[in-house]
């Protein structure tokens, strides 16, 4: 009997450093597997879910965490529901890390490529603006809900041209602006500017095409604010549908210039100042297109910026009168001169390389020349 407590004593001595001992050489952290994947149809707008699993030893006694290159570390418990959710940019691989959350040299990562989601938009509504000289707008009303689109721009391409959409916040729409098109009904592609590059095809009639080629009003008037020696320049301005798409000419009759829309509209002309203009404008593909205007003839002030006039020896009881006129601008360039002396008009007569007035007869001793044109 005594043997039997002696032994049962010792078993109780000898098992609570048995447990010690096994408790005091567990295994190092290690994590032998970890995968992870996007989770298909989970996006919701452009967040997409991962769920991810791993097999490790001694890992996550106090917690881990996940992490990406675009979130920050989220933190998990053993037993968790192992997802978390990331932004689908699709533009760069999603690479995640675990980390022990006691040893964070006790890591792994996996690479599971880019975040995508298929873009999803409600069926948009399609308008065209009216026609103006040659030029329309389109405005969209677009939703895009779902999908990596959600974090892009979006744009249209019309006969192999692409307009920028932008958000119109007043109006509560997308618009792109001043498109020009030839065919009657255009084929709009609606695509956003997404690593995946989708596009939506939609037809729309063309508002400029085959407009008949109008010319409501075209007005102009001389600015005399621009004269540059004897040439002026006439400012004008038309409103007109069908009008322009491939230029325009200005003609005064006499001279011709050819214009695009939104080019400065000035032309320029000789300052003749006796009669008015008669302006014209017609379109390049349809020259019976034509409008026509008369501006009133304005003259550039004449500008001389130095002069001398001499008289030659009397002969027969007259003289004559040489002038030398340094004339900067002025319509004055385009008319004769003459000299007035004591009520009298003599004509100067271009000698070449000045003037001369012959015959003059008066009788003061000193004489007021007025020299005019």
């Amino acid at each position: 009997m005594k043997n039997f407590y002696s032994i049962l004593y010792t078993l109780f001595l000898i098992s609570p450093y048995s447990q010690l001992f096994s408790s005091t050489t567990s295994l190092p952290c290690s994590i032998s597997s970890f995968t992870a994947n996007y989770v298909p149809n989970s996006c919701d707008g452009e967040i997409i879910l991962i769920e991810f699993d791993f097999i490790a030893t001694d890992f996550g006694t106090n917690g881990f965490t996940v992490e990406t290159a675009g979130l920050s570390p989220q933190f998990f418990n053993i037993g968790d529901f192992y997802e978390l959710y990331e932004i689908s940019y699709c533009s760069d691989d999603v690479v995640l890390i675990i980390k022990d959350f006691d040893d964070p040299n006790c890591m792994s990562q996996v690479n599971i490529g880019p975040a995508c989601c298929d873009c999803e938009i409600t069926d948009p509504v399609l308008e065209a603006t009216i026609c103006s000289e040659g030029l329309f707008d389109i405005q969209i009303d677009l939703d895009a809900y779902l999908g990596t689109c959600v974090n892009y721009d979006w744009y249209v391409t019309i006969e192999g041209i692409d307009y920028d959409l932008d958000y119109n916040s007043s109006a509560g729409y997308f618009e792109a602006i001043d498109i020009q098109a030839v065919s009657p009904v255009l084929t709009v592609m609606l695509c956003n500017e997404s690593p995946l590059n989708e596009c939506y095809s939609y037809l729309l009639d063309n508002p400029c095409y085959n407009e008949p080629c109008v010319i409501q009003s075209f007005t102009a008037e001389v600015d005399t604010s621009s004269c540059l020696g004897e040439i002026v320049g006439i400012t004008f301005d038309f409103m007109a549908t069908g009008f322009g798409t491939n230029g325009f000419t200005v003609s005064d009759g006499t001279g011709s210039e050819y214009y695009n829309l939104g080019d400065d509209y000035i032309f320029y002309t000789t300052s003749e100042c006796n009669q008015d203009i008669v302006l014209s404008v017609y379109d390049a593909d349809d020259a019976s297109c034509i409008a026509t205007v008369d501006v009133q003839a304005e003259c550039c002030s004449c500008e001389v910026l130095d002069f001398t006039a001499t008289t030659t020896a009397c002969l027969n009881n007259t003289f004559n009168i040489v002038v030398d006129l340094n004339i900067e601008s002025g319509s004055c360039l385009w008319y004769s001169w003459f000299v007035t002396i004591e009520g009298i008009d003599y004509d100067l007569e271009w000698i070449g390389n000045e003037f001369i007035a012959q015959n003059i007869m008066a009788q003061d001793s000193v004489l007021t020349a007025m020299i005019c044109t």
